[in-house]
């Protein structure tokens, strides 16, 4: 072709030519490449919302469960792992979805679910939809308090301890 002609001309290889250079020189860059750290979890399925306080790590695992031949569902964990120790503890074990990333403020870990609720503008879900319910449960001592129910988007926690969040805006 035209460009094959072209490149012939300025580099003295066809396209093809430069592409299987090039292929071999990134090849033989990487050859030795090895990542660094460490596989966190071996347990597989799905892992999302990671994030570390002080020497632990804390995230979300969703695994699903055989109820027989034609159902399952899913378990969700928040998981406390100490990857000096590789020891894991499970936090707390839902039946519903996690909607926003974990966040940890003064030994606390908060976290939203998913719930379920009447009264939405909707013909096709009988008028059901979701809601998300905020939760803050104490690291130290476990005990776990529901702080608001709302269409919760995003939130983050204040110095002052208070809550800021993003409720999801409907237009009619």
């Amino acid at each position: 072709t035209g460009f094959d002609i072209a490149a012939k001309k300025v580099y003295g290889k066809s396209f093809s030519g430069l592409f299987a250079e090039w292929q071999q020189f990134e090849e033989n860059r990487f050859a030795h490449w090895e990542m660094e750290g460490k596989r966190v979890t071996e347990k597989g399925w799905y892992i999302s919302s990671l994030i570390s306080n002080g020497n632990k790590l804390y995230f979300v695992r969703s695994q699903p469960v055989k109820l027989d031949a034609f159902y399952h569902k899913n378990i969700i964990q928040i998981v406390e792992l100490e990857p000096s120790s590789e020891k894991e503890n499970t936090i707390v074990t839902l039946n519903s979805s996690i909607t926003t990333p974990l966040r940890i403020y003064n030994n606390n870990l908060f976290y939203t679910t998913l719930e379920i609720k009447r009264g939405m503008a909707n013909v096709w879900l009988n008028s059901f939809g979701a809601t998300s319910v905020l939760h803050r449960r104490n690291l130290l001592t476990n005990e776990d308090k529901i702080l608001l129910t709302d269409d919760i988007r995003a939130f983050c926690v204040l110095p002052d301890n208070s809550i800021l969040y993003i409720k999801i805006r409907f237009y009619t």
